[in-house]
């Protein structure tokens, strides 16, 4: 502990903001080395070195490599780490400009062909009454058609007629044609496929009732690459990654520890594709994909067959985006000594189609990482608990030390300094302790640098002066945050098998909708009442061990496990969960509705509870099978938020008021030891009168007052 302590008044350099640092304009070597000098005077040792879309200097020439040199050179002389950023602007993977403003030369990538760009799978469609003798053809579709099918429809709530006209002759009229279905609109005769793609322009005889031509095809995003195809990330990585290990590779693991991608997604609408996928998905899954296809656009009449179909697809897409990008990019940074880091796409209801799997990409991250978004988007500024929470819960589940956020951006010139301390503050509460600004401006003489997501925390704020304060205040936080371990004994199962399920046609229906507000409401309730908790997706409930009532996997550890009841659980999830319950763990359904079968063999398990729909219930449950680690037993507990972690034995809280006036508190805490206050802003170290103890429960009951913004730890000292 005196090792802590004496650490806790001065970090080491590797717990230091590391900013976002905005290269905009013509850049000069000069001047980008003074920012160095300026930003380790006033206490951030790190930045990451971003190309900016108001960015003149060419990128990736030789006039970007000799800036690139002469900073890291500098950076290496003074105890500055230099960060890699991958891309001109965002989103990572195109080697270039896809904007249609800016000074850049296009994408290198998307220069080399369509092969490389992202892919859609569209439809269109015509319905007819048979009996009758249609054509199979649809005016406009072009010559990249995957399948054609006829598609017997067992129920239809309404389709506007104008738009979507029965043939009177054999030929429609008006075909329907749209980008995608709704499930909610129609029921189709998931057995009742009729595969006609060889039979295009040919006439063919219905049976007797409604059915539905669908033709899919493929299309390009232009200005996307294809995260599904090995060959185009692995260009990406011969056109960037190699050509900064050509030049600067000497520095690799010291001056420049890591790199950071940014803004990545599949896209792709109502169906993410790549070429090649019907057949790669035949040989994963065993049968073929392309007569399933109204499946993934329309429920079926066989509920069963149409869940296993879409969770089957998902689970393809996943499997894809992991191997082409993200195994691939983090082999070459283990290789070569970096750290990979970065983000992707945070929200639930986006991860089917856009992400796959959330935990299943980010596990390959050494510094899993988070956007933060409503910092920027909303007023009163406010973090939205999941963007953090997923990358922290990654970092805990797969072990790895530290967890970034791309934080506090685009709130404006006029934020405050104590606006963006609140922010840190919480940001840390929820576990990350790597903090990238977003960010530091090299330069603010152009509108085009001004107003790129503003303010900037650099030179050009009036504030910079007093940065210092703010950067060690910081780095003690990130210190704090990244010792010990987590003591986090509640855990969410990361619902994605049951959003596959209730994604169709690129929309997620309303079952799905309730399942993504329902997650977000338990983490969001559960924290915003000094309850901690977790994600944790199945592959980490699988490979966990069960141990004295905990499920345990890397640094996380849970007592309590929330599962929606419309999750429909691997078996190996729910053998893995009935040890836990053996153990003494406790299971715990919520949600509305009856739970799907899987979810409903775990009602026998014992104990397990029914927590239902009721957010007093969640907490309530959380509490009563010790899944917190204090109490607020008097005062105000309205935006306090709150960690435990533990450090050779002893226990530390960091308490959080984000609220702008002062709380007064009486807290209970699941600790015993002599309790200190420690204050990330000066340093200090102070004794806590003990209002009183419990050594049986191991609890310590303190009155504590905590300023507005305030931010402590209360450490309780056993050696």
């Amino acid at each position: 502990m005196r090792d802590l302590a004496r650490q806790f008044l001065d970090p080491d350099r590797s717990f230091s903001i590391v900013p976002l640092w905005f290269w905009f304009g013509r850049l000069r070597k000069e001047e980008l080395i003074r920012q160095v000098d300026e930003m380790v005077d006033k206490g951030v040792y790190g930045a990451f070195m971003h190309a900016r879309p108001y960015l003149l200097t060419p990128y990736l020439e030789e006039e970007w490599w000799d800036v690139v040199g002469g900073v890291v050179d500098h950076a290496a002389r003074v105890g500055f780490q230099a960060w890699l950023y991958d891309e001109y602007a965002w989103p990572s993977g195109t080697a270039g400009s896809v904007f249609k403003h800016g000074h850049q030369a296009p994408s290198r990538i998307l220069a080399l062909g369509r092969q490389h760009m992202a892919q859609g799978l569209a439809m269109r469609e015509a319905e007819w009454t048979g009996p009758a003798r249609v054509r199979v053809f649809l005016p406009g579709i072009p010559d990249t058609r995957q399948a054609a099918l006829l598609v017997r429809v067992v129920e239809r709530d309404h389709l506007d007629d104008a738009a979507c006209r029965e043939a009177r002759d054999g030929q429609p009229s008006d075909p329907c044609q749209t980008g995608g279905g709704s499930a909610a609109r129609t029921l189709v005769a998931a057995a009742d496929v009729w595969d006609v793609s060889g039979q295009w322009g040919d006439t063919v005889e219905l049976p007797p009732g409604r059915w539905r031509l669908m033709v899919f095809f493929t299309y390009e995003v232009s200005n996307m690459i294809n995260y599904l195809n090995p060959e185009t990330v692995q260009r990406f990585i011969q056109v960037t990654h190699e050509a900064y290990r050509q030049r600067v590779g000497r520095h690799f693991g010291t001056t420049i520890p890591g790199i950071f991608f940014d803004e990545i997604f599949n896209a792709g609408h109502p169906l993410v594709w790549t070429d090649g996928f019907a057949e790669e998905f035949a040989l994963r899954v065993g049968y073929e994909i392309r007569p399933k296809l109204p499946l993934l656009i329309y429920d079926g009449d066989d509920k069963v067959l149409t869940y296993a179909v879409r969770r089957d697809y998902f689970a393809v897409l996943a499997q894809l985006y992991e191997e082409a990008f993200f195994r691939q990019i983090s082999a070459w940074c283990t290789r070569h000594g970096l750290w990979l880091t970065g983000h992707t796409e945070e929200a639930l209801h986006a991860h089917p189609l856009r992400q796959g799997d959330y935990f299943a990409t980010q596990r390959h991250l050494h510094i899993p990482g988070a956007d933060c978004h409503d910092y920027r988007y909303r007023y009163p500024r406010t973090i939205t608990f999941v963007e953090p929470k997923g990358a922290v819960s990654v970092a805990r589940l797969y072990g790895k030390p530290r967890v970034l956020s791309e934080a506090l951006g685009g709130g404006g010139w006029a934020t405050t300094l104590q606006e963006f301390k609140r922010g840190i503050h919480v940001l840390a509460a929820m576990g990350i302790n790597f903090f990238a600004l977003h960010g530091f401006y090299s330069e603010i003489d152009h509108q085009g640098s001004q107003a790129d997501w503003p303010a900037s925390f650099f030179f050009q704020n009036p504030h910079w002066k007093y940065f210092k304060i703010f950067a060690d205040h910081v780095r003690r936080i990130s210190y704090m945050g990244t010792i010990g371990k987590p003591v986090c004994p509640v855990g969410i199962v990361y619902p994605i098998r049951a959003m596959w399920e209730h994604t169709a046609g690129g929309r997620v229906d309303d079952t799905g909708l309730r399942i993504d507000q329902q997650y977000h409401a338990l983490l969001n309730h559960l924290l915003s009442n000094q309850v901690d908790a977790d994600l944790v997706d199945e592959a980490s409930i699988q490979a966990a061990e069960v141990d004295g009532g905990r499920l345990r996997r890397g640094d996380a550890s849970f007592a309590v496990l929330f599962v929606h009841k419309c999750q429909p659980l691997d078996s190996r999830t729910c053998d893995k969960l009935r040890t836990f319950a053996a153990a003494g763990g406790t299971v715990v359904l919520y949600g509305a509705g009856p739970p799907e079968p899987e979810a409903a063999l775990l009602a026998d398990l014992a104990p397990c509870v029914d927590a239902g729909e009721d957010p007093k219930v969640w907490l309530s449950i959380a509490r009563q099978y010790e899944g917190h680690t204090l109490e607020v037993v008097a005062g105000e507990a309205e935006g306090f938020y709150a960690y435990c972690r533990e450090y050779e034995g002893c226990r530390y809280y960091f308490l959080v008021n984000a609220m702008d006036r002062a709380k007064s508190l009486v807290i209970d805490f699941h600790a015993l030891g002599a309790p200190q206050l420690w204050d990330p802003e000066t340093g200090s170290q102070l004794l806590l009168p003990v209002l009183a103890r419990w050594p049986e429960a191991k609890k310590t009951r303190l009155a504590l007052t905590l300023h507005e913004d305030q931010a402590v730890y209360v450490v309780f000292r056993v050696c």
